[in-house]
């Protein structure tokens, strides 16, 4: 790369980098640690002591707007200095700084534009010479050729350079337009930043190294996840990205980012115990009419009682990812690769056809070590086509991850009878029937394992009897009890059938509520 290349490159950085908000003390940004919600920022600064009475001195820093004083703590690195006292207030900066460093950067700007002027110049006097030539009167046919070959090479060369450099003008038009643009914005306004001072005892010297951190607001990070299913492989492919944004105002370079995958704030102590009461139950008293609207459904009570609750290294409560040094941009979001998880995985479709034909393909995925995703936004893929974009998270050795309905496979439901409420012998019982045919197909062109699932009923009353029938019999998963389970293995292009009904009986004068079936 030539010296004029070379300088038009660096014009472009330069005119690329933002200087938003530059405080008035040089102070170095060392760590930045990434919460869901905001950042600590770690800062270094030697800022010069001011002397007051009693062998006390001030310091004064300043912090972007986004900064929450309340959270700031300062740590002397060197000296026998102490912090007796910290204050704070909003105050008005001009950014005599940032007019400065783009005035400087516009006439670097300039002189490097006016040198690609003057060689663009410089070629446009060549490619005349070349076209003025001529030649002697009469010449020979070799002469006439070889000048005409001459001029054409070395015009086509120029005329190349000439177009080069008169993109590289526009570009540096283009940039110049845009620093005098926020040279006048600098000049014509102010911004408030934070002012904290502090009262030092003990401090010797012209100035005292210190390091400070605070909370930063409008800035923080969210995992973002592709997750791709291989059923041929029997194995799920996790990348875990991040997704950071900073709004302080001043691009960090070379910073030690941390990003903590704290979980939400839960209960600080455990609820208490209340004590088990055993008691007959109290007459009902019936209810005012007015309320009787208001009246909460078990459903809708049990709701409202449930509690909704690179290199990483484990803290207490949460965990934290070393992402290294990294420079950082204020403003628009970056994207960083954290890992990618290689899951070992059993596919099976999932049908529940009392809730809907639909069949939806569902990993239960395993990984040799316990994994801590925090939950966020998923790209669900199969065989790396896209499906969906949902939300996702990972916590222990084990998950069951659904990649959506399939329409290839599919679970039909078949009334063969139903008896509601007939009365028995001499009125004295009163009878229920119902009785299903589940027709699963496959009309893919590979075998597929499948899992129907429907509720086993379960009586809230001794007074009433069930008689359950099947064909073929369902297993009974341990871990959920109230479920009729079914492994089908269902071939290519192929169907099979499930059969099953209930019989109930109680006594006729106890009303009943048979459910949603």
């Amino acid at each position: 790369m030539n010296r004029l290349s070379r300088a038009v490159v660096l014009a472009a950085v330069l005119a690329t980098l933002c200087l938003a908000w530059i405080p008035t003390a040089l102070a170095e940004v060392v760590s930045v640690t990434f919460y869901p919600d905001a950042a600590q920022v770690v800062e270094r600064v030697s800022p010069s002591l001011s002397r007051e009475a009693g062998n006390q001195s001030r310091i004064t820093i300043e912090l972007p707007p986004q900064a929450d004083p309340q959270t700031v703590s300062v740590q002397v690195l060197q000296g026998k200095g102490q912090i007796r006292d910290m204050s704070w207030r909003r105050v008005l900066r001009e950014d005599k700084e940032r007019v400065k460093a783009l005035q400087e950067r516009i006439e670097s700007a300039t002189a490097q534009r006016n040198g690609v002027e003057s060689r663009r110049l410089s070629l446009d006097a060549a490619v005349g010479f070349w076209r003025g030539l001529s030649m002697d009167e009469s010449p020979t046919p070799k002469a006439a050729t070889d000048m005409a070959s001459s001029v054409a090479a070395n015009s086509e060369r120029l005329y190349k350079d000439i177009f080069s450099l008169a993109r590289q003008i526009e570009e540096l038009d283009r940039q110049l337009a845009q620093l005098k643009a926020q040279l006048e914005q600098a000049r014509g306004g102010s911004r408030e930043v934070w002012e904290i001072s502090l009262l030092i005892a003990g401090a010797v010297g012209p100035n005292l190294p210190i390091e400070y951190a605070y909370t930063l607001a409008g800035s923080g990070w969210s995992p973002v996840y592709r997750v791709n299913a291989l059923p041929d492989s029997k194995r799920v492919e996790v990348a875990m990205d991040a997704r950071i944004w900073q709004r302080s105002g001043q691009d960090w370079r070379n910073v030690q980012v941390q990003l903590a995958t704290t979980r939400p704030q839960g209960p600080i102590a455990p609820p208490d115990l209340p004590p088990w009461v055993i008691q007959p139950m109290p007459p009902a008293r019936p209810m005012p009419a007015p309320l009787m609207g208001k009246a909460m459904t078990r459903e809708m009570q049990a709701a409202d009682m449930a509690e909704f609750a690179p290199v990483m290294t484990e803290r207490a409560t949460y965990r934290v990812w070393d992402m290294g040094k990294l420079s950082l941009q204020t403003g628009p979001e970056q994207r960083l690769r954290i890992r990618d998880y290689a899951l070992q995985a059993a596919f099976t479709y999932l049908v529940r056809p009392s809730r809907g034909e639909n069949a939806y393909l569902r990993a239960h995925a395993q990984s040799k070590e316990a994994l801590d995703l925090p939950p966020g936004e998923a790209l669900l893929m199969v065989d790396g086509g896209m499906l969906a974009k949902a939300d996702f998270s990972y916590a222990g050795t084990e998950q069951t991850i659904f990649f959506g309905g399939d329409p290839l496979v599919t679970a039909e439901v078949r009334l063969l009878e139903r008896q509601g409420g007939e009365n028995g012998f001499i009125g004295k019982s009163r009878t229920y029937v119902w009785r299903w045919q589940v027709v699963v197909r496959n009309a893919k062109s590979y075998a597929v394992d499948v899992r129907m699932e429907e509720p086993k009923p379960q009586p809230r009353d001794e007074r009433i009897k069930l008689e359950l029938q099947f064909e073929p019999k369902p297993e009974v998963d341990p871990d959920e009890p109230w479920l009729l389970v079914w492994p089908l293995a269902v071939p290519a292009k192929s169907e099979k059938s499930v059969t099953w009904g209930v019989r109930l009986e109680a006594p006729a004068d106890l009303e009943l509520d048979v459910g949603w079936r």
